[in-house]
């Protein structure tokens, strides 16, 4: 399918791109440009263009391994850490502190 009819690229064209091990594998829509000797025009494919590349790093790698492009990506589906507690609208206090002390009273002075 012609993604952008500007430079007439393809899908394949822009997924071929990714096909490089390289760590300089395009990462943005406008690396892929790069890649392939043009750059955006009208600029109407660019989403179409991050989201094929979007979807082939996370189909290439498994989530957690060392070396994934699409870090980021599976930051936003891993699990929540164990020790964090759901907000109830009250402060927390750390381990070890103490809850702030109430501050004095002063007494106010009449203005004469």
């Amino acid at each position: 399918m012609i993604v952008c009819s500007c430079n007439v690229l393809t899908d394949k064209q822009i997924l071929e791109t990714l096909q490089s091990e390289a760590p300089g594998a395009p990462r943005s829509p406008a690396q892929a440009y790069r890649c392939l000797g043009c750059s955006p025009e009208c600029g109407r494919c660019l989403v179409t263009v991050r989201r094929l590349l979007q979807a082939a790093r996370l189909d290439a790698c498994d989530i957690g391994c060392p070396g994934c492009p699409g870090a980021v990506e599976h930051a936003a589906h891993a699990p929540a850490a164990a020790n964090v507690l759901p907000f109830d609208g009250r402060p927390r206090v750390a381990p070890g502190d103490e809850e702030p002390a109430e501050a004095p009273a002063v007494p106010l002075i009449a203005a004469e």
